[in-house]
């Protein structure tokens, strides 16, 4: 006892994010004090994975260090945090060998360097809010950063033009895939009702580039393969969004969100896709939103809004956590080198897009009640069948910047093609 009181005086000075792991190895805990009681991400383990005990002694140490906001967000960063976790219990790592590192009012650099101090080899940093930071701290830690091995895993960014070759491996996600199974099965859900009005969805994002549009253009794809193969008209939906879509209403919950919400619940549709961050919450909790049914983007957002839970058909996801399970399980083992692309230490660098095949992009199940539970979840069943079904030319439609499948020429213009897609929904609803 006087030995334990002994280090905790030593490590009074200490952040809490070193201490924590210290205190647990004393006591012989083997289970990470940050861990939660319950893991959210479905992390599906490949038992190739497997390290002798002199390699887990050598290898290097793997910190998460969070966008901000905390670790138990059910969000980006407990995702990234699971997938760590999954990988570290299954090898049988000491705690020492992985840790949180928590970014509390923008405190990134101290993140930094506090885990550059302590040795963490691999840097997992989830979610765009970590790119112009770290190539802020890259450019005036080049040289420690090299000498000290550290390897960098960008989840939902791209380390282009941030670090040298060789340092990294960015993971990013193919969500027209999920957005286009989730446009699927709420033409499906939706061609219930006899009531055209009912027949009726809208999307919007917060900004007109691949990161916000690919979920909407992968929803209306959806829905407009769902209305090409309806032969009865009253089976076929519709987009209240006309030639117009809303691609500006910001990021933040302020006036310009506000405004793009209430235009968008005004032509009353019956779902609602947003894709910018809060405006989910923001759009459940409007007073206009009544009965309506929302699509989530990201995570479950069903777990993360405070009230109308019950109104989520299903939620459009990136496995974070399964992506970063995957790239450091390889980075770390050598093995299952397919899931590292081209990336070799120190000399080239990856940039990682995956999706439904490999377990990086899916639906979560329905928040729906009643007999409508039944009736999403075989809509969401089916749509997976679909997408698994494509041929080559629905892929490459789906994947490309075409507008129609039997379009030759590709829109670059995001906008443009957007609303272009809105157009030929309605199109497809009236021939």
């Amino acid at each position: 006892m006087k030995k334990l009181s002994k280090l905790f005086l030593a490590i009074a000075g200490s952040s809490t994010l070193f201490t924590l792991p210290l205190v647990a190895a004393a006591c012989g805990q083997t289970t990470h004090p940050q861990r939660p009681s319950e893991f959210f991400a479905d992390v599906k383990k490949n038992d190739t994975y497997s390290l002798n005990q002199d390699q887990i002694n050598n290898m290097g140490k793997t910190a998460v260090i969070t966008d901000g906001g905390d670790i138990n967000d059910i969000s980006f960063n407990q995702s990234a945090w699971e997938g760590v976790l999954n990988f570290m219990e299954q090898v049988k790592a000491p705690i020492q060998k992985y840790d949180v590192f928590k970014v509390i009012d923008g405190t990134f650099q101290e993140a930094y360097k506090r885990a550059l101090a302590q040795g963490y080899k691999y840097w997992v940093l989830p979610g765009f809010l970590h790119q112009e930071q770290i190539k802020k701290f890259y450019t005036e830690h080049k040289e420690e950063m090299k000498k000290k091995g550290v390897r960098l895993i960008a989840v939902d960014f791209t380390l282009e033009g941030i670090a040298d070759q060789g340092m990294g491996i960015s993971i990013n996600f193919k969500t027209k895939e999920g957005g286009f199974m989730a446009g699927y099965a709420a033409g499906k859900f939706l061609s219930q009702y006899s009531n055209a009005a009912d027949r009726t969805i809208s999307t919007f994002g917060g900004g007109a580039f691949p990161g916000v549009t690919d979920f909407n253009e992968g929803f209306y794809k959806g829905i407009l393969k769902w209305n090409k193969e309806q032969t009865d008209k009253n089976k076929r939906i519709t987009s209240t969004d006309g030639e117009n879509v809303h691609l500006n209403s910001g990021f933040e919950p302020k006036d310009t969100m506000t405004s793009v919400i209430n235009s968008v619940l005004s032509k009353n549709p019956k779902m609602v896709l947003p894709v910018a961050g809060p405006a989910t919450n923001a759009t459940v909790q409007n007073q206009s939103f009544g009965n309506k049914l929302i699509v989530g983007v990201n995570t479950d957002q069903a777990n993360t809004v405070s009230k109308h839970k019950d109104r989520f058909f299903t939620s459009i996801l990136k496995k974070i956590g399964q992506s970063v399970y995957d790239v450091i399980a390889s980075i770390i083992t050598g093995q299952v080198q397919s899931n590292l692309g081209e990336f070799k230490d120190g000399e080239k660098s990856a940039a990682l897009e995956k999706g439904v095949a490999e377990g990086w992009v899916g639906l979560s199940k329905t928040h729906l009640t009643g007999e409508d539970q039944a009736k999403a979840t075989e809509a969401l069943e089916a749509a997976k069948k679909i997408f698994d079904g494509l041929d080559e030319t629905h892929k490459k439609w789906l994947a490309g910047g075409y507008v129609k499948a039997e379009d030759t020429s590709e829109t670059s213009d995001i906008q443009t093609r957007i609303n272009a897609l809105s157009k030929a929904i309605n199109e497809s609803a009236q021939a």
